[in-house]
């Protein structure tokens, strides 16, 4: 995925980043010998106490790493209310990075899951272990991107949730010309699938063994 980013990248370039474990490898493995101009934004808010796997410290080493400008966005992914998230996005800092990333030349982001053991969703600290079961009993939820639960169509399907989340949207995903999505192990199976259902990723990076499996289950 390092290496694939790499050789798309161009001078002038707006990329924007989600948080995750999968990002931090990506993150780590970017080794470059030159310099680009480009400005890496994140996709979403901040998640306290994670710093390493934390979209606002993986968008300063992305460029660190590439010699470009970083942004932050400072508030948290997920909010208690919807209210609270309507309120900080009103706040012209938070807007203009948001609108930023929105016009992204390419996204990198991680392909969450909601299945018990396997998802670090749920560590967020305005959730709690009964979301986990709401999402998945009442709105049929698969997986998650940007922090946005998704069903096996890969469409939005739980608002009292999305609607509580700071970040670009999965609209403004769909619009970004070069989106790619890292993630792999049979967890990430049916999250990879309803993000491909759902027509997000223009790139999806996995290895061979979930590739195979999604392509498997697909019907």
């Amino acid at each position: 995925a390092a290496q694939y980013l790499i050789q798309r990248l161009r001078d002038g370039d707006v990329v924007c980043i989600s948080g995750g474990k999968a990002l931090a490898a990506v993150v780590r493995n970017v080794e470059t010998s030159r310099q680009f101009a480009v400005q890496i934004v994140p996709a979403t808010g901040g998640t306290q106490g994670r710093h390493q796997i934390d979209a606002n410290y993986l968008a300063a080493e992305l460029a660190r790493r590439l010699g470009g400008t970083a942004h932050e966005l400072h508030a948290p992914v997920i909010v208690d209310t919807a209210e609270a998230r309507a309120a900080l996005v009103a706040i012209r800092q938070i807007r203009s990075v948001l609108d930023l990333a929105r016009q992204a030349q390419i996204a990198v982001l991680g392909i969450g899951s909601v299945a018990p053991g396997a998802s670090t969703y749920f560590e967020f600290p305005s959730l709690q272990e009964g979301d986990r079961r709401r999402l998945l009993e009442e709105f049929g939820a698969t997986g998650e991107l940007l922090a946005r639960i998704v069903d096996a169509r890969g469409q939005p399907c739980a608002p009292d949730y999305n609607d509580r989340v700071v970040g670009i949207g999965l609209d403004d995903l769909r619009a970004i010309p070069l989106t790619i999505g890292v993630a792999a192990t049979a967890a990430k199976v049916l999250p990879i699938i309803s993000a491909l259902r759902g027509g997000y990723l223009k790139t999806l990076i996995t290895d061979e063994a979930t590739a195979r499996n999604v392509l498997e289950q697909w019907e």
